[in-house]
């Protein structure tokens, strides 16, 4: 992952991992855990060539 969407992604998913409260890391937070999210990521994995596959365990 070395383009420059792959470094913001990377930015993207360290930031939401910060313990902070600020209405930014809220947001992402958000966007990340919607389907809209989900599928922003896959398509952007997809595009730098990873093959995403989602399975359920129960």
């Amino acid at each position: 992952m070395t383009g420059r969407l792959g470094r913001l992604f990377l930015v993207a998913l360290e930031a939401a991992r910060v313990d902070a409260d600020m209405p930014v890391l809220g947001a992402l937070r958000s966007w990340l855990n919607s389907w809209r999210g989900i599928g922003d990521v896959e398509r952007g994995m997809a595009r730098q060539g990873f093959d995403l596959q989602l399975t359920g365990s129960f």
